[in-house]
């Protein structure tokens, strides 16, 4: 029988306003407080929400001997209130759970800066030692973004293992993402989500003109079972959680697996287990970045490398900056990256996106430089 593993996640999600110059430049403040309420959209967490959906993940690891990961950025934790800490404290103090590591902004400082990376790690460590106590020791990058050269980083920082996309371009389409693997030239294993699996809980469980829709828990555990290898490792937000449909879907889920004489395992768990031995090596070089799903997802067309670019050049002014860094780090954030994706319909214009996250920029900059 294969071993499930879910981690489940919770990203801030700050989008960018939409940004005009006259605005930018009748706002005299370099308060950060004014600032962020001049450049990003931040929605209140819903303390009611996330309390009815950590109050049924208690109820499922205490009734069916579930076990998950949690995935919970910096920037996240900034906007919860005492009400939703308790809660969080609460639910990790139960057997079965176990936090990972991430970047503090959700960011993707691992594709720019090695030194803006390791500080971005060394900040989600300290936020999760003050607020739970506790030592990740598996790591996620945002997004899942991985490559020989980031995982060797994650590893000087003291991680044992990552988790990051089961990626064709990695598996050759022909090895399987339910097995661990271990990096080339280094102790480092490896955890894969399962892309396909993983995309049927995470986009397709809501599309009404997908041709399994609707999705019921029985019949996703069967396809579990039928992908075979050591472990499946999925991947769901609190945003979905918030869709009562869902957290029933994950509560049945659960009841599914384990009572079928399943385990579910932690990213740990998974990675220590002495049953799962490593099925070969990855080599990731840096010209074959992966993601979730693919790497043309954020870095894929002209104007995201731009606003990259544009990152990685303000990176000086920004350290040396008391009001500054706060503020380049929540531009660092993929959900910027991902809402200039011109690969798919989104919704909205990914090209206006790009101008306006290109303004909201150069605006910033302009106050650095004053």
């Amino acid at each position: 029988m294969v071993s499930v593993h879910i981690c489940i996640c919770a990203n801030a999600k700050h989008h960018l306003k939409w940004y005009w110059a006259k605005d930018g430049y009748e706002v005299k403040t370099n308060n950060i407080d004014e600032l962020e309420a001049l450049y990003f959209d931040k929605k209140r967490i819903d303390s009611d929400q996330i309390n009815i959906i950590n109050n049924r993940l208690e109820y499922i690891i205490s009734e069916y001997n579930a076990r998950f990961s949690f995935v919970i950025s910096g920037t996240y934790l900034d906007e919860c209130d005492d009400t939703i800490i308790d809660s969080f404290e609460k639910l990790f103090s139960k057997d079965g759970v176990e936090l990972l590591g991430t970047t503090y902004h959700t960011s993707i400082a691992s594709m720019f800066s090695d030194a803006e990376f390791k500080e971005q790690i060394m900040l989600h460590q300290s936020i999760m030692h003050d607020t739970f106590n506790t030592k990740p020791e598996v790591f996620m990058n945002a997004d899942l973004i991985c490559t020989n050269h980031i995982n060797t980083i994650i590893s000087e920082c003291g991680y044992k293992g990552v988790l990051t996309e089961g990626s064709n371009i990695i598996l050759e389409g022909w090895r399987s993402p339910n097995y661990i693997y271990q990096q080339k030239n280094r102790d480092m294993p490896m955890l894969l989500r399962h892309m396909g699996l993983g995309n049927d809980i995470l986009y397709h469980y809501f599309d009404t003109n997908w041709d399994k829709y609707p999705l019921t828990a029985g019949d996703f555990e069967s396809w579990i079972q039928l992908s075979g290898g050591d472990v499946v490792t999925l991947m769901i937000d609190y945003d979905s959680m918030m869709n009562p449909d869902f957290l029933e879907f994950i509560t049945h889920l659960s009841r599914h697996i384990c009572e079928n004489d399943n385990t579910m395992i932690t990213a740990s768990e998974a990675l220590s287990n002495p049953e799962f031995e490593p099925m070969g090596l990855m080599d990731i070089p840096n010209y074959n970045a992966i993601c979730l799903n693919n790497m043309t997802r954020l870095l894929g067309n002209h104007q995201q490398r731009i606003y990259l670019n544009k990152l990685a050049a303000l990176q000086d002014r920004a350290n040396a900056s008391d009001w500054g860094e706060e503020i380049w780090r929540q531009f660092q954030s993929t959900i910027h990256f991902d809402a200039m994706d011109s690969t798919g319909f989104k919704g909205w214009n990914p090209y206006e996106k790009a101008v306006n996250a290109m303004s909201i920029l150069s605006d910033f900059e302009r106050r650095l430089m004053q």
